[in-house]
Parts: structure tokens; C-alpha cells; sequence
């Protein structure tokens, strides 16, 4: 169908605003004041926009989260920063960051949070479902976290 990405991305945002109140982080939301449709399901978007927000507090303390949408005529990018522990730079035999692989969570020993570490591997699936990209950037260790989601846009919004 038709969705308006600014819908999912705020229904994820309200869906983590109590965890994000609980744990004393700020919160930072631009969205554009038009509508920015991309062909789609609002629903996995959202739980897509949710999981990865919901790392972001898990991983951010203290801190914040910066959540911004970018548009261009082709596409849309949505970038979710957070000041948080950042990631390992570690990246599997093709280059691509461990965080998107199955069960990576698990396998790390000495892991402090809980989790299979199936999330941001779900993630990618339902983006690329979306003909979308979802990359992950870090300077390395407590150097906060950057994820981009970029999907096209639809044609004439």
C-alpha cells in the first residue's frame, strides 16, 4: 500500500518515548511537515523504525537519540544517532557489520544485555523487502551509534 513513512517512524517513536522518559535520555524528532510516501507495509516499517530505536535506548546511557528524516526526490533516508556504547567494528568475510547477522547477539560471550540478536538481522529483511538499504556506522567503542534507513520514495509524492 501507500504509507506515509513519517507514520511508522513516529508510531515507533511513541512506542519507545516511556523507555526513553524512564532511562533520562533526550530525544531529538525532524521530520518534514509534508508527506513522504513510499510504496509498502506500515506496520513492518514501524516495527522496523521500533527495533532499531528500541537499541538505541538499550545501548545509550546516558545520553540521546537523534531521529532525522531526509528527503530527496528519489529516496528517503532516516537517521537514527545515538551517543551511546557504539559497536565493535567487526564484519563478516564480505565487509557487512556483524550486527546484521543472525544470532550475533549470542554468540559474543561476556554480552550484558539480553537478546538472540535477531532484531537489526529482521530489520534488514523487512527494508530490503522495501527495495530499501540499512547500514550501521561507528567510530568504534562509547562512540555512539548511527543507523540509515534509505527507501525510495514513490514516484510523483
Amino acid at each position: 500500500e501507500t504509507v506515509d513513512v513519517r507514520i511508522p517512524i513516529e508510531a515507533a517513536i511513541d512506542g519507545v518515548l516511556p523507555s526513553v522518559r524512564a532511562s533520562g535520555l533526550t530525544l531529538s524528532v525532524r521530520l518534514p511537515a509534508t508527506p513522504c510516501m513510499v510504496r509498502g507495509d506500515g506496520e513492518r516499517l514501524q516495527q522496523a523504525f521500533g527495533n532499531v530505536l528500541a537499541n538505541a535506548v538499550k545501548f545509550t546511557r546516558p545520553g540521546g537519540i537523534d531521529v532525522e528524516l531526509v528527503t530527496s526526490e528519489a529516496e528517503y533516508e532516516v537517521h537514527i544517532v545515538d551517543s551511546g556504547q557504539g559497536i565493535e567494528r567487526d564484519t563478516d568475510s564480505a565487509g557487512a557489520p556483524l550486527v546484521f547477522e543472525r544470532f550475533e547477539q549470542a554468540a559474543r560471550s561476556g554480552r550484558r544485555h539480553d537478546g538472540l540478536g535477531l532484531g537489526l538481522a529482521i530489520c534488514r529483511d523487512v527494508i530490503e523487502e522495501h527495495r530499501g538499504r540499512i547500514s550501521v556506522e561507528s567510530a568504534g567503542p562509547g562512540q555512539g551509534t548511527t543507523v540509515t534507513v534509505t527507501l525510495p520514495a514513490l514516484a510523483g509524492s
